[in-house]
């Protein structure tokens, strides 16, 4: 942050800031960066010359331009070396928007819609794993897009508990047409303090399914590390009870969210036990969800499912559908509510 004089961008120096760039950053990713440290320094700046105690420092003579713009050849050379980086261009956006406002206005939407209520009891879990307005990635969802989800969901369908939706499948009762849950996954902390405001002004329930081990601690997910240039901050043991005392439910996922498809049964026995000790502790309640952080069907092996029912969960959730002929675990749908995080049915009876 500097003065202004009559050069362009050449007064002298009030505060600085700065930004580490890691090998997965992108343009937008480095925006966002620049955009939360400029506030920060220019929060600075405004202190210094309140309180009268702002420096000048001149800035260093520089041919370089204020400004510049990368060109064509730096871009797609930057487009190899990062292929994480997907830009969406105007005209496809446009085309999707074109697509689904073809759908609804068709009435091909309300005849499906229609078909739903009198069909069999069906279900869906819409899953999340952050809520915040910087990280644009599959993960995440904006504070304003999060809103008019659960607005738009809430016209047409009911929400339901997960803890609700577990008990009907294992009674045998019907949901109502397309109940719908809303589901965080691992320890991401923006979903209490940019998540928990929005479910709570529109009245909708929701489970965070928690990483134990991450709570209370600055450790990173080796899938964020390996992908993303963000530094995203874990819940705190605080931060739980007051989720949990708002009236949202709290799920196991376990200790450190490992494969449990490739564990020991003894290693197993402890990420799936030691995980639900942890967060009944830290709310002072029975903790009776589970969800698998590896969903493949390799990573939900029967030896582990028995785990989690001695464990005494009494419901357990993945994004694949193992209740199926195919697999044949009609036994497990009746001890527990196996059911899909995606855009399929789930909750289905054996």
């Amino acid at each position: 942050m500097h003065f202004i004089d009559q050069g362009l961008d050449t007064g002298d120096i009030v505060s600085t800031g700065s930004v580490a760039i890691v090998k997965t950053e992108t343009p937008e990713s480095l925006l966002e960066k620049l955009h939360a440290e400029g506030s920060r320094t220019l929060a600075l700046a405004v202190a210094l010359i309140r309180d009268g105690a702002a420096g000048r420092q001149p800035q260093p003579k520089s041919d370089s331009k204020p400004r510049s713009k990368p060109t064509r050849e730096q871009v797609n050379s930057l487009k190899r070396r990062l292929p994480h980086w997907k830009q969406k261009s105007a005209a496809s956006v446009i085309a999707r928007n074109l697509y689904l406002l073809g759908v609804y206005y068709s009435g091909l939407y309300f005849v499906v819609r229609q078909a739903h209520r009198f069909s069999r009891s069906r279900g869906a879990i819409f899953l999340h794993h952050r809520v915040n307005d910087f990280s644009k990635d599959p993960l995440t969802v904006d504070t304003r897009t999060f809103a008019a989800q659960l607005l738009a969901i809430s016209r047409r369908y009911h929400f339901s508990s997960s803890a609700d939706i577990a008990d009907s499948i294992l009674a045998r009762r019907p949901l109502m047409p397309t109940a719908v849950a809303v589901h965080f996954d691992d320890c991401y902390r923006d979903i209490f303090t940019n998540g928990a405001p929005i479910l709570k002004v529109l009245g909708v329930p929701a489970c965070a399914f928690i990483n134990s081990g991450y709570v209370d601690t600055s450790r990173s997910f080796p899938h964020d590390v390996a992908k993303y240039p963000f530094a995203y901050e874990m819940l705190q043991a605080e931060d739980v009870r007051a989720w949990s005392d708002l009236g949202f439910e709290v799920g196991a996922h376990t200790v450190n969210h490992v494969d449990l498809g490739t564990y020991e049964a003894e290693a197993a026995d402890h990420e799936i036990v030691q995980c639900g000790k942890d967060l009944e502790k830290m709310i002072g309640r029975p903790i009776t969800l589970f969800s698998f952080p590896f969903d493949r069907l390799d990573n939900i092996r029967p030896q582990v499912r028995q785990i989690i029912q001695s464990a005494g969960y009494s419901e357990c959730v993945s994004t694949h559908l193992f209740c199926t002929e195919e697999i044949g675990e009609k036994e497990v749908c009746r001890d527990f509510c196996p059911t899909i995080r995606s855009k399929r049915t789930c909750c289905r009876p054996a």
